[in-house]
């Protein structure tokens, strides 16, 4: 079902001198699925969710609600960051990390790269819960 009036805000930045940031690629992709550019919002100078929270807040209408699309692992980062800008995001988590239909095998007990990604993901949204007090004070 086609939402011609909504705005698409993307965000996301880079801190890689020369690298064009992410939310550029972000607006392109929807460009090229039939979003028309003048119904896009290109946030591309927020380096990290804090940053995003804030530029978002800024590009809306007091009282704008919004989704807030962002992977699932990321989704609670995400929305309590928003949140403490002051936002209502409504939550529209993607890219779900879900169970194996494999057979457990002893394989499947040994450690694993993928595992530990999956570890360091979990270590990641867990310390970026953390710090939430500290990416917003002064704000």
């Amino acid at each position: 079902m086609p939402l011609p009036d909504l705005t698409l805000v993307v965000s996301g930045g880079s801190r890689r001198t020369g690298v064009k940031p992410v939310a550029q690629g972000y607006a392109q992709a929807a460009q090229a699925l039939g979003v028309p550019a003048e119904r896009i919002v290109v946030l591309d100078t927020p380096t990290d969710t804090a940053q995003e929270a804030y530029a978002v807040r800024d590009a809306l209408a007091d009282g704008e609600r919004f989704f807030l699309v962002t992977s699932a692992s990321r989704m609670r980062h995400a929305v309590r960051h928003f949140e403490r800008a002051g936002l209502q995001p409504i939550p529209a988590p993607t890219g779900f990390k879900t169970g194996s239909a494999r057979v457990r095998t002893l394989a499947y007990w040994l450690p694993s790269a993928g595992n530990l990604r999956k570890t360091e993901r979990v270590v990641h949204e867990t310390l970026g819960l953390w710090a939430l007090d500290w990416d917003h004070r002064g704000r």
